[in-house]
C-alpha cells in the first residue's frame, strides 16, 4: 500500500480518513534505503511555503553526539541537551569491598572483550549543569552492599538519597571515578595541545572533532566539580 496504482478505491478511502496513513502516504516517494532521499524537510502548516520564501528549521532536543552524527556541526559545552557518555564495571563482586574507583572502570581486558563488552558494563552519562542522577543510582547499587556498615544502612536505597553519610561516600567515589576516567580521555598533555591546534584548522574534519572533543573535555570539570 504504497504506490497509488496498488491501491483500490476502498483503501484510498481508508487513508483519507486516517492522518497517519494519510501522511505516510503523501510522503510515498521516500525511500529510506535509496541512494536518491537525502535531507527531508516537511511542511505541517496550513500555508503553502512559496519559491524563494525563507525556511526555519529546529533540530529539536538534540546532544552534540547527535548533532554531529546526523548534521556535521556541534555546539560548545552550553548545549542544554548534551552530555558525557562513559560506561562503568556491572559484574563487581557484591562482597569484596571495593577499594578504589578506578574499579568500576574497565580495564583492557574487558575493552578488548567485544562480544561481553556491553553485558558487564552499564551507559551512565554526566552534564555540566546537573548532577546526573543515574551516576549517583549506580554508584549507590555498588557501595552499598559491602562499603558501608553503620546501623543505618538498611534505610539505604539506589533511587534515593537516605543517609547523608552514604551520601558523602557516593559523591566521593562518583568525584573519583570521573577523575579516573579523565586520566584516560583528558590528561594527555601532547593530544590536549594537539586538540588546540585543530581548533583553529582550517580542515573541517579536523576543526569539528577538536570541537566536539573539547565539549566533552569541558563538559568532565565541570561535572567534578558539581559533585
Amino acid at each position: 500500500m504504497t504506490l497509488a496504482e496498488n491501491l483500490d478505491a476502498e483503501e484510498l478511502e481508508t487513508v483519507a480518513a486516517n492522518p497517519v496513513l494519510k501522511q505516510a502516504y503523501n510522503n510515498r516517494w521516500y525511500r529510506y534505503d535509496s541512494n536518491e532521499t537525502y535531507f527531508i524537510l516537511i511542511n505541517m502548516g496550513p500555508a503553502a511555503i512559496k519559491p524563494g520564501e525563507q525556511v526555519f528549521f529546529t533540530y529539536g532536543r538534540r546532544s552534540n553526539q547527535c548533532l554531529v552524527e546526523n548534521y556535521g556541526f556541534t555546539l560548545d559545552h552550553n548545549n542544554f541537551y548534551s552530555h558525557l557518555p562513559f560506561r562503568a564495571v556491572l559484574a563487581t563482586n557484591p562482597k569484596a569491598k571495593i577499594k578504589s574507583a578506578k574499579e568500576l572502570l574497565p580495564d583492557e581486558k574487558m575493552l578488548a572483550d567485544e562480544e561481553n563488552f556491553y553485558a558487564v558494563t552499564e551507559l551512565l552519562k554526566v552534564k555540566y549543569n546537573k548532577v546526573s542522577p543515574e551516576l549517583l543510582s549506580f554508584l549507590r547499587s555498588v557501595l552499598m552492599e559491602s562499603n558501608y556498615e553503620a546501623d543505618d544502612k538498611k534505610y539505604l536505597m539506589v533511587s534515593s538519597p537516605r543517609v547523608i553519610d552514604f551520601e558523602l561516600m557516593v559523591l566521593k567515589f562518583g568525584v573519583e571515578l570521573l577523575q579516573e576516567y579523565g586520566k584516560t580521555c583528558f590528561s594527555d598533555p601532547v593530544q590536549n595541545q594537539q586538540m588546540e591546534r585543530d581548533i583553529s584548522s582550517s580542515d573541517d574534519s579536523l576543526r569539528l572533532i577538536a570541537q566536539y572533543n573539547t565539549a566533552l573535555q569541558v563538559t568532565w570539570k565541570k561535572a567534578i566539580k558539581l559533585m
